[in-house]
């Protein structure tokens, strides 16, 4: 068995709402022909080895259909295996999936994680656990197992797993915040690792509940953002006790007027008396309810004796942070209620616990339309914070560079205390490889769907992207904005929950969409008002005219009708967002898109006596709207382009994305990135001439270059008055290469 791909979700994902991993497994001819053989006398000795073990297994255990394909049925057999063993450790996982690869020898073998070691210890030693009993497989270990006996690697696992496991108290939180709609982050999961140290409460335990300005964390079950005062009276009794004297709480000497109780109360209420809810006199409930309104926590563990007299109660302890879990308590219904409460007193009845949220995904636009956003936001007076491909922004300034469009980014803007709002740009790798930062969003925007980057990460179909950017956009609950132009994104609008649908357009009018879709009552489209393109927003309020297109600065007068595309989708996502449509047009009106703003997405190059346009289209649906645009433009002299092209695109993506570029160009200067995805050195150059020729442009006007830096010398050196020389620049080569066309400006115009 041979291990193609392994993908940790950190969070919600395509599969499904939970952590998870994922193993893309390729099967040779021989396996399988064992497997066929073989895979259904695999259970029974498995059942026992692992009940041997100790390990608890539940109702239905390897149940799999006698009709199932004999790797599908290895892979029911593993994932069920790997949640009992993470359960054994006392991990709460239960969901897992089997899906196909490309063709029967490949499988996709899914299962929950609470934790990853954990997880992939699992699945190592239930690999090893099934090749013991099937001889014809082989697997390698990828966690240092050593295959030894089965009792051996049982041990190993509980070993390493059960310290991991998060304390049950901690489980009945993050439930608690699910159903009170409260996000959660555990903080000692990955992307984040564990933090150990002498001030911390209790492992495995650290969540950040909210975000941004919202945000509070929680260790153990202590608030320490909002009971941080008592953090040094935690591990220190006798300052405890000093605090309960002099607040005349209590006495250290215990009575002899009756036993030891504890009482636990969440927000301040009496919740149980030893572990019981008959609270018995009335006196003594409401004095430990005054004894817990003294301490700003949500949990209080009080340890007491009754007291006959005018105090009813003689306190001898208090525990800030307890161990509900480790209390006498009948059932889980009291902790459950308990954890609830504890939610409560942080987030009271009308305090906000989330921000915000706008997501953007698409295959081209996102960058640009996340800005124009977050520009929108800004011009609207809130602060914003912005997770994108060139890094993370906090009310416009930038704190971290880097394709941080994914759950990284989005973390980092929810870890903030300042952003009012998140903009977030959601690209399809961070989505297909993580997962989700995020359980839900308020506005997710769709722009497009093509074929970029298919053959990668279980997506081998544009109808698979389709459904990949739609588990984005099914996430909003208030509006879902999509390209009513683009066929994917309109077919997304039946698999939508959303309180409204949105639908943007520039090739139909608002009449035509009301025939299409009746149900939908939300639009921006284009229109022609008194001679003039303008962009015009309908809801069931009305008709509002937002903004000439030609009065956009990013649209260069309107000539760019891709960001005339992505300016509606910006604004219609800014309207559904509560922005007064006056608001959004004078934001529009004022967005440039220079090199400041947004690198990479047609920077034009002021100061020399030819065109110079710095671009990012990387793909065939960028290189179409580049070509046609251009078209806008009156160029009288020779047009150069000098790029390079991916190196894990096919030879026909490769041939497509050359056909779209050839009928704006008369000169191609070819050269390869640094980054050479996997391709030999030069393979990829001489891939892209291939397919230049192929698709008509004569030899004699291809140009190759050993990297961009030549080629973009060379295109600016043969570049005379009245030409154009157009430079796609690649991702991780951006600054330097316009930071090349800069210096080169700058030394034209000191000659001059």
């Amino acid at each position: 068995m041979q291990l193609l791909e392994a993908l940790n979700y950190m969070g919600p994902n395509r599969r499904f709402d939970c952590t998870a991993i994922e193993m893309l497994l390729q099967f040779d001819s021989s396996e399988l022909e064992v497997l066929r053989n073989h895979v259904g006398t695999l259970c029974e000795p498995l059942r026992k080895t692992l009940e041997v073990a100790g390990v608890e297994l539940p109702d239905g255990f390897l149940a799999v259909p006698a009709d199932t394909d004999a790797a599908r049925a290895l892979g029911g057999i593993f994932c069920q295996t790997c949640i009992a063993l993470q359960r054994w450790a006392g991990h709460e996982v239960a969901q897992w999936q089997v899906l196909p690869g490309s063709g029967e020898s490949q499988q996709r073998f899914i299962y929950q994680h609470e934790e990853r070691s954990t997880a992939e210890k699992a699945g190592d030693t239930v690999m090893l656990l099934l090749v013991q009993q099937l001889p014809g497989l082989v697997w390698t270990s990828r966690t240092g197992i050593i295959d030894t006996d089965a009792a051996a690697m049982l041990r190993q696992f509980e070993t390493l797993a059960r310290p991991l496991a998060m304390p049950r108290d901690t489980l009945d939180i993050i439930a608690a915040a699910r159903s009170l709609d409260v996000p959660c982050v555990r903080l000692e999961r990955d992307p984040y690792q564990p933090l150990p140290g002498p001030q911390r409460i209790r492992a495995n335990s650290l969540l950040m509940l909210g975000h941004s300005r919202h945000r509070q964390v929680v260790d153990g079950t202590i608030c320490v953002t909002r009971s941080h005062q008592l953090l040094p009276l935690l591990h220190d009794r006798n300052s405890r006790l000093g605090t309960l004297q002099s607040m005349g709480l209590g006495n250290p000497v215990v009575s002899e007027n009756g036993p030891i109780r504890s009482a636990l109360l969440a927000a301040q209420k009496l919740v149980c008396i030893d572990g019981s809810e008959a609270f018995g006199d009335p006196r003594v409930s409401a004095h430990l309810e005054q004894i817990a309104q003294q301490f700003p926590c949500g949990l209080l563990l009080v340890t007491y004796v009754e007291e006959r007299g005018e105090r009813p109660v003689n306190v001898q302890d208090l525990d800030f942070a307890p161990r509900l879990d480790s209390l006498p308590l009948p059932g889980n219904e009291i902790r459950k209620r308990a954890a609830e409460a504890f939610i409560q007193w942080i987030f009271p009845a009308g305090t906000e616990s989330r921000i915000p949220s706008i997501v953007v995904t698409g295959t081209n636009g996102k960058s640009t339309t996340t800005t124009m956003v977050d520009h929108i936001m800004r011009h609207h007076g809130l602060v914003t914070g912005v997770a994108y491909s060139s890094g993370v922004k906090i009310n416009g300034v930038t704190t971290e560079t880097g394709d941080l469009a994914g759950l990284m980014g989005h973390y980092r803007v929810f870890e903030s205390p300042e952003p009012q709002v998140a903009i977030l740009e959601t690209a399809r790798g961070g989505v297909a490889q993580r997962g989700f930062a995020f359980d839900w969003c308020d506005t997710a925007v769709c722009l497009n769907v093509d074929d970029d980057h298919i053959g990668l990460l279980g997506i081998d179909t544009v109808e698979q992207m389709a459904e990949l950017k739609c588990s984005i956009v099914a996430r909003a609950r208030n509006t879902a904005v999509l390209n009513a132009d683009d066929r994917h994104c309109r077919d997304m609008i039946k698999k939508i929950e959303a309180r409204n649908v949105c639908l943007v357009s520039t090739q139909q009018d608002v009449q035509a969409l009301r025939d299409q879709f009746p149900g939908i009552h939300h639009f921006c489209v284009t229109e022609h008002i008194s001679n003039e393109d303008w962009l015009v927003f309908y809801q069931r309020q009305g008709r509002v005219p937002l903004v000439q297109t030609a009065n956009i600065p990013a649209t260069s007068r309107g000539r760019l009708t891709h960001n005339v595309i992505n300016a509606a989708h910006a604004a219609a996502a800014a309207l559904e967002t509560g922005v007064p449509a006056r608001q959004v047009a004078s934001a529009l009106r004022s967005f440039k898109l220079d090199a400041d703003t947004l690198l990479g997405r047609w920077n034009e190059l002021e100061g020399l006596p030819f065109k110079v346009i710095f671009d990012y289209a990387h793909n065939e649906h960028g290189m179409r709207h580049l070509v046609t645009a251009l078209d806008q433009f009156e160029i009288g002299g020779t047009r150069r382009v000098a790029f390079a092209y991916t190196g894990d695109r096919g030879d026909e993506t490769t041939r497509a994305a050359m056909r779209a570029l050839k009928p704006g160009f008369d000169k191609f200067l070819v050269t390869e990135f640094e980054d050479l995805r996997g391709r030999n050195r030069h393979e990829m150059r001489d891939i892209v001439r291939a397919a230049l020729i192929a698709v008509g442009v004569e030899g004699e006007d291809i140009e190759e270059f050993n990297s961009e830096d030549e080629a973009v010398k060379s295109g600016l050196h043969a570049s005379r008055p009245g030409d154009l020389l157009v430079v796609l620049g690649g991702k991780l080569s951006m600054r330097r290469i316009w930071q090349q066309l800069c210096d080169y400006r700058d030394q034209f115009q000191d000659l001059i």
